[in-house]
């Protein structure tokens, strides 16, 4: 049965945490490539991949977990699109689940925040990563690595926008942590 042997195609459905854990292993193999194989297998592969994680998200749609990892697969793969789709409804349950302050709501919101740059939309991007960054602040010390990241993040935008002065602003606090 090969690599996916734990999981029923059929039904397309995955039966356990270490199914899931499995295709993420296999997705990440794939994504660095294999040795001895041609690209136009690797992206029949990348593809048949992909399409069988959107169709097990389907299948678990209340496993926000999955969901979102799914969702950053889709982002590394250059699949904005679907990345974005996935990251909003994991976004909308996690924050029915776990409320609008919690660390899975900032994940989503500075995963799709960082998708809406790569496709170019910076604008809502700004929007997720002020909010990310107002969440992490609220859920972190003033010097965790998770305020530094959003605060870099949202720098990043901002001088990518040529906000000269509100990236300096943002990222002035990261830079006095030591």
């Amino acid at each position: 049965m090969g690599i996916f042997a734990a999981i029923d195609f059929e039904k397309r459905n995955c039966y356990k945490e270490e199914d899931k854990q499995m295709i993420f292993a296999k997705a990440q193999k794939l994504h660095n490539g294999v040795r001895g194989t041609n690209s136009r297998v690797i992206d029949t592969l990348k593809t048949d991949l992909l399409e069988f994680l959107l169709v097990s998200v389907e299948a678990c749609p209340e496993d926000t977990n999955f969901m979102y990892r799914v969702a950053v697969i889709f982002k590394h793969t250059g699949k904005y699109t679907e990345a974005e789709e996935l990251i909003r409804r994991a976004l909308a349950l996690q924050e029915d689940a776990k409320g609008p302050g919690s660390a899975e709501v900032f994940m989503c919101c500075r995963t799709l925040a960082l998708i809406l740059e790569e496709k170019g939309d910076y604008t809502n991007a700004e929007t997720f990563l002020r909010r990310s960054l107002d969440i992490a602040l609220k859920l972190y010390d003033q010097e965790h690595d998770q305020v530094v990241a959003a605060c870099h993040n949202l720098g990043d935008l901002l001088r990518l926008r040529r906000d000269w002065d509100g990236a300096e602003a943002t990222y002035r606090p990261a830079l006095t942590i030591k």
